[in-house]
C-alpha cells in the first residue's frame, strides 16, 4: 500500500549516457539528494546474482553491468534507479540479478518508486524529474503515476491521494491494534474490514 510512480524506457541515444548520467549528478548535488554512480561495462555479460547474506538479508552478488545513477530523493521515498543496460533500456540491480538464470529480459521493464512517505512535494520532484529527461534523453518514456499528476498537472490530487492512503494505513493499523489477531487470516481479515470501512465512508462524502 502506498502511491507509487511507475516508469519504463530506452535511451534515445546510446551515445547520451555519459551527458545524462552528468546531468543527472548536477542535478542531485544541486537538490542536495545522495546519489551512486555507474559506469560498468556494456560488452560484458551481467553476473549479478541475489545470494542470501547474514541473518537471512538478500544482497546482490557479482556485476549488473550497468551506467547511470540510483537517486535518493528523500529518507523516506524509495530509490530512483536510472541506470541503463546494454540495449540502453532502464533497469535496477535487483532486476538483473532476479533474471541472472533465466536470461535478462530485452526491451525494457516495469520500475516503481514508492514516494507515499516522502510527501507530495517528493512525488512531484520525480515526476518533473522524469518528465525532463523525457523531453532530452527517453523519448519513449512511460510513465504511469497513480496520482494522476504525470498528465493532470493536479497537486491537489497528489494530497488527496497520499492522505488517503495515510488514513487507511492508519485505520488498519488500529484495528489491528484493537483486535490483537492471531493468525495470518485474521490479519488478512481485519486489513480488508478496514478497507471496506474507509471505502464506505468516502463513498458518504462524496
Amino acid at each position: 500500500m502506498g502511491l507509487s510512480i511507475h516508469y519504463r524506457g530506452t535511451l534515445t541515444d546510446k551515445n547520451q549516457i555519459y551527458p545524462l548520467i552528468d546531468e543527472l549528478e548536477d542535478i542531485a548535488k544541486s537538490m542536495q539528494w545522495e546519489y551512486r554512480l555507474f559506469d560498468e561495462d556494456w560488452s560484458q555479460r551481467p553476473d549479478a546474482t541475489l545470494e542470501k547474506g547474514e541473518a537471512g538479508t538478500l544482497k546482490i552478488e557479482g556485476d549488473a553491468r550497468l551506467k547511470g545513477v540510483i537517486l535518493n530523493v528523500h529518507e523516506d521515498c524509495e530509490s530512483l534507479s536510472l541506470c541503463f543496460d546494454a540495449s540502453g533500456a532502464i533497469t535496477s540491480l535487483l532486476n538483473v540479478a532476479l533474471n541472472a538464470e533465466e536470461g535478462y529480459p530485452s526491451g525494457p521493464q516495469w520500475l516503481s518508486v514508492k514516494t507515499q512517505f516522502a510527501g507530495p512535494e517528493v512525488h512531484v520532484a520525480v515526476v518533473k524529474l522524469l518528465r525532463y529527461l523525457k523531453s532530452k534523453y527517453l523519448h519513449d518514456l512511460e510513465v504511469n503515476d497513480e496520482s494522476g499528476y504525470w498528465e493532470t498537472d493536479d497537486y491537489g490530487a497528489v494530497v488527496e491521494n497520499i492522505d488517503l492512503i495515510n488514513r487507511g494505513i492508519a485505520a488498519i493499523t488500529r484495528r489491528l491494534e484493537a483486535a490483537r489477531p492471531e493468525s495470518t487470516d485474521d490479519i488478512i481479515a481485519q486489513i480488508e474490514k478496514a478497507l471496506r470501512d474507509m471505502q464506505d465512508r468516502e463513498n458518504r462524502e462524496e
